[in-house]
Order: C-alpha cells, then sequence, then structure tokens
C-alpha cells in the first residue's frame, strides 16, 4: 500500500483534499500520489501498451465446470472459464476499493469461454455491500449465465474493444439477464475491455461495473479504469514507474490503491490541471456527460 500521506479513500480514511484551485494552490495531494496517476495514464493514449503475454489463456485453459445456462433449459451446461487466482484476486481487490468510492454497487469479471464459442461466462463478482438480498441474487443468478458477442454492455464491449458506459438498458442489458436487470433496478452500466498486449486483437476479459443510480460517463475515469486493469492484468511488478514516483514506492502501491483513486474524481481533477495547461482544457472538462455514451471510446 501507500504510505499514508498518500493513502486514498474517503476523508476519514485519511485522504487529504485540495484546499485551493487558485492563484496559490495548495498541493494536498502528494507527489507520490501525483507519480502513480502519472503511471498509470502515462501510455492511456497508447493502445495495447503491454507485452504480448504468454499466459494469455488458450482454449485448454478454461475449465469444463457444468453451469445451469438457465437462457436455454435448466439442463444445459456451459463451460466455465478459469482465470489465474493471482490475477482474480488483484481484480477483485481494485474492484472492491473502487466500489466502497464511487457510485457503482457491483463488478464483474467476464472472460470468453472457450475458442470456438461466441459467449462469456462470469469467472467472479464483487459487490459493495452483502446485506441487499436483491443484489445478492443477482449475482448468484448471473453465474448461471452466458453472454452472448454484442449482447449487453459486457458482450458490446469485448465485440467491440471500446468500453460501454450507458444508462439505457436497451443496451447495457444483455438478453438472458434482462429480468435480473429489471429485478435489481439496475440504472447504470460500465464495461471495460482490456487487452493482454500490444498485438493482441481481442480483449483478455470485460471488467463491467453496475449502479443504483443513473449516472452519465466521466471520461477520464473511464480511460484510468481501463488502463489500470491493463496493468494488474500484467502486473504490477513488470511496471515502469513514472520519474515522479519511483521504483521504491511503486512496489508499495498494491491494486486497492488504484481503485481507490480511479473513482477519486477530484484527485484526478487535479492531476490533470497539473499535468496540462489551464489555457489547453476546456471550460467545463470533468463535468459527468449526461447524455448515454453507449460505445464511449
Amino acid at each position: 500500500m501507500l504510505p499514508a500521506v498518500a493513502e486514498l479513500g474517503s476523508a476519514s480514511q485519511g485522504h487529504i483534499r485540495s484546499e485551493s484551485y487558485g492563484d496559490t494552490i495548495t498541493d494536498a495531494f502528494d507527489e507520490a500520489s501525483y507519480g502513480v496517476w502519472s503511471t498509470i495514464m502515462q501510455t492511456m493514449d497508447q493502445p495495447h501498451v503491454l507485452e504480448d503475454d504468454p499466459q494469455q489463456p488458450s482454449v485448454s485453459d478454461f475449465s469444463t465446470t457444468p453451469v445451469g445456462d438457465s437462457k436455454v433449459s435448466a439442463t444445459t451446461t456451459i463451460t466455465k472459464p478459469f482465470m489465474a487466482l493471482e490475477r482474480q484476486e488483484r481484480l477483485e481487490e481494485f474492484a472492491s476499493a473502487f466500489l466502497d468510492v464511487s457510485v457503482f454497487d457491483l463488478a464483474e469479471v467476464w472472460l470468453p469461454i472457450g475458442k470456438d464459442s461466441d459467449c462469456l461466462g462470469l469467472v467472479t463478482s464483487v459487490t459493495s455491500t452483502k446485506s441487499n438480498a436483491t443484489l445478492n441474487e443477482f449475482t448468484q443468478e448471473s453465474e448461471k449465465f452466458i453472454v452472448k458477442y454484442w449482447s449487453g454492455a459486457v458482450g458490446r464491449a469485448y465485440s467491440s474493444g471500446n468500453p460501454v458506459w450507458s444508462f439505457n438498458k436497451d443496451v447495457f442489458a444483455d438478453a438472458g439477464r434482462l429480468d435480473l436487470f429489471n429485478k435489481a433496478k439496475i440504472e447504470t452500466a460500465l464495461a471495460v475491455p482490456v487487452f493482454s498486449g500490444k498485438s493482441s486483437s481481442t480483449p483478455a476479459f470485460v471488467f463491467c461495473c453496475y449502479s443504483f443510480v443513473r449516472t452519465g460517463s466521466v471520461p477520464f475515469v473511464l480511460k484510468f479504469v481501463q488502463q489500470a486493469l491493463k496493468l494488474l492484468w500484467g502486473g504490477l511488478d513488470k511496471v515502469q514507474p513514472h520519474e515522479s514516483v519511483g521504483e521504491d514506492i511503486w512496489r508499495d502501491v498494491a491494486p486497492a490503491d488504484l481503485g481507490e483513486m480511479a473513482a477519486d474524481v477530484e484527485m484526478q481533477q487535479h492531476f490533470i490541471i497539473k499535468k496540462r495547461p489551464i489555457a489547453s482544457i476546456s471550460n467545463e472538462p470533468y463535468t459527468s456527460n449526461d447524455t448515454d455514451d453507449s460505445l464511449a471510446v
């Protein structure tokens, strides 16, 4: 984890807010945090920046665990995808921290279920609370479903290679789980495709979050999430940190730090201003987009 001065999260958890955005900005966000943010964002405009991943799952890496597919019949089985435990734990830690700070309530990770399939299967899900019975039902029942390419936010993100941030249920709800989405009263979805290497033509997996409230897209949050997930997939130990953070501090950065930073809009606003001249930023660059970006880049 980052040192205490650079901890991310709510004010009660030691998170420090900027005190002024005037001519004399009090830089409450320390250089270590800025260095971590810069490490994540420095390659966001370079597609598929990771080296090709020799551990990218092949068809033989997918388990054949039978899972009832209630979209078809109670006796139908599907192949459940498998992800290396270390990777899964990194993504779950990121997701849990992101949900704790953001407006989203549920996160899922989806993988293609096989070489010759046109569907994705659920690997894991993380919720912001264990006490919501409807949300618990949604996660449990989702394990029984597969998602076809181009279906819902998950299928669209995987097939297009572009993130989906939408509050249009016709866009984000995949056909098989439509009743579940309606029952859970989910209003917004954010699905991010993550590529495993610079020459990858298809995503390695899709990370999808859902919210009970309707919220428009925040482009720089979306970009940070996508880039952070890309680096987490390959492992943070393989990342060359930005010069402003240094390797010693970078070694202490955990997936939870990135999850909290991803959801901290104020911190990201401050760092964007710090990185770019004020004149190059539009008058309202950080306002949440209330229009529906069903295929946001």
